[in-house]
């Protein structure tokens, strides 16, 4: 049977995407010296190339250009990877987070109380230092996004709340920073009278390579810190409301697998997922290399954390909806309603058998789309036109952001 996507009609689902997420993000980079695109990449790699090939053909006085050379390599090899996974889109957002500098609307905790009252015109961006009391923990500082609705009235309302988890290699402030997604969140809520829920940008690493899954294990609790630590936190310091039903929880790569595992093993606090291309699981490597890093050697682990078990083990979910999101370079778009990927994979043996890492990512929403609905779980899938880039995950985050947003006000109002 042939992949079936077709175009979605207007229904509870979210709106279709764009044909291509890559298109549709590098248009709203702001301004800077792009390291995506534009003269500064090839230059860099045209000067690479010729210096090398200079100390190659200079038989006299090599070591003199020896260390400018492979330094100017050392660059340009950089830049191909940046091209690559789009995480410093201009030179200046690289420098900023290499030299820690402070988020756009960022202002302290210290200070919320002396704008309570004064409408911003837009939202503000709070460093928080969360507990690690239910965890121990070790991660850095997270941050909190606060729309203008929040400094309205003499206590804050009850606003529903987003978590927002990065990529494998991340910082807290890579949804912020990289994917630029403070535009969007202030254009909502311009849109409706200050109205926006909170966004909370959590730490799942505590280091930019600690690869952790979210899951516990022996590179950290970090399942534990992002249930057990943030959500009394967030709750009690912002005020915010507390049931499921306005907590829903987004990511991309790495973070689309915390997002779907967090929901499903998690239901009376999350209700709402967005898999932003995630896996098919937690997962560093192959199977048996996995149940070494993340757990310790200890299989039973691996399933708990296993969001396919968990769906089946748990039997039918009650208000829970997802929305997960595959890309691929020149494939077909649109919404898949059955039937087989382009890879044809049925089973986690499959997925990894020389494919395209797009079309495992394809297959890897698929079976948790179908293991999703068994369960009773109002899950949506879309397949998109882009790469595995911070530029097409903030293209689909930008996509999915009005229904969710409505998703959550509805919840809200509700009585």
């Amino acid at each position: 049977m042939p992949l079936r996507l077709v175009a979605s009609t207007a229904d509870a689902s979210p709106p279709p995407p764009p044909p291509n997420f890559d298109k549709v993000a590098t248009g709203s980079r702001g301004h800077g010296i792009s390291l995506l695109h534009g003269w500064l990449p090839p230059t860099v790699e045209i000067a690479a190339l010729v210096l090398v090939l200079v100390v190659i053909g200079w038989r006299t006085r090599r070591r003199l250009l020896v260390l400018p050379a492979m330094a100017l390599v050392l660059v340009s090899s950089l830049i191909v990877l940046n091209q690559w996974v789009g995480y410093f889109p201009t030179v200046q957002i690289a420098w900023k987070a290499i030299n820690a500098a402070p988020l756009p609307q960022q202002t302290s905790l210290a200070s919320l109380s002396s704008l309570r009252g004064k409408s911003p015109e837009t939202g503000k961006v709070v460093p928080i230092q969360t507990p690690d009391t239910a965890s121990g923990m070790f991660h850095r500082t997270e941050y909190v996004y606060l729309p203008p609705a929040w400094f309205t009235g003499a206590t804050p309302p009850k606003l529903p709340v987003v978590m927002m988890i990065g990529g494998e290699f991340a910082t807290p402030d890579d949804w912020i920073r990289i994917g630029n997604i403070l535009p969007a969140l202030d254009t909502y809520a311009t849109k409706h009278d200050g109205w926006a829920p909170i966004l909370v940008f959590v730490d799942t690493g505590g280091t930019f390579t600690n690869d952790t899954e979210c899951v516990n294990g022996p590179r950290d609790n970090v399942a534990t810190h992002l249930t057990q630590d943030v959500p009394p936190y967030v709750e009690k310091t912002f005020g915010t409301a507390t049931s499921a039903d306005q907590w829903a929880v987004t990511g991309w790569s790495m973070g689309g697998t915390c997002a779907i595992d967090l929901a499903v093993m998690h239901p009376e606090q999350f209700g709402t997922f967005i898999d932003i291309a995630g896996d098919i699981g937690p997962n560093t490597g192959n199977k048996d290399q996995t149940i070494q890093r993340l757990y310790g050697g200890n299989a039973q682990q691996r399933a708990a954390f296993d969001p396919r078990t968990v769906m089946t083990a748990h039997g039918p979910y009650t208000g829970m909806t997802g929305l997960l999101y595959a890309f691929t370079p020149a494939g077909p778009y649109g919404k898949w309603t059955g039937g087989r990927t382009p890879g044809g994979a049925t089973d986690e043996h499959t997925f990894l058998s020389g494919k395209s890492s797009n079309t495992i990512k394809l297959d890897s929403a698929a079976a948790l789309y179908t293991t999703a609905t068994k369960a009773g779980i109002a899950a949506t899938l879309y397949s998109s036109r882009g790469n595995h880039t911070w530029q097409a995950a903030s293209g689909a985050f930008g996509s999915a952001l009005p229904w969710l947003f409505d998703h959550l006000h509805t919840a809200t109002a509700a009585p």
